[in-house]
């Protein structure tokens, strides 16, 4: 599902917080629209609260347009770049701790 909308914001280290905006369209049965979009409405208030794994679900706004139930939620990531260098593996240490000894 491709988002509708997406915001940056930069934070500190080159991190980054995203935020992604998508919106989802219910069409109710037709012989009770009303009752099944309350229904819907009820359901997806009680249970979807994440995406597991992967994010958790923010600012669900819910409307009723046309016959239909829309709703629209974000989900908030923080990214940071991918740091591909090479680390230190070991180090050699060429000395004497103080007063002499080792």
């Amino acid at each position: 599902m491709p988002a509708i909308g997406s915001r940056g914001q930069p934070e500190l280290f080159g991190r980054q917080k995203r935020t992604h905006g998508y919106q989802v369209v219910y069409f109710p049965d037709p012989k009770k629209p009303n009752a099944d979009m309350e229904v819907m409405e009820q359901l997806l208030l009680d249970q979807f609260l994440t995406l597991p794994g992967f994010a958790h679900i923010r600012d669900r706004n819910f409307g009723r347009i046309d016959g239909t139930l829309t709703l629209d939620f974000n989900i908030v990531l923080w990214v940071q770049p991918v740091d591909d260098a090479v680390k230190l593996k070991n180090m050699e240490y060429h000395g004497v701790i103080a007063n002499g000894s080792k």
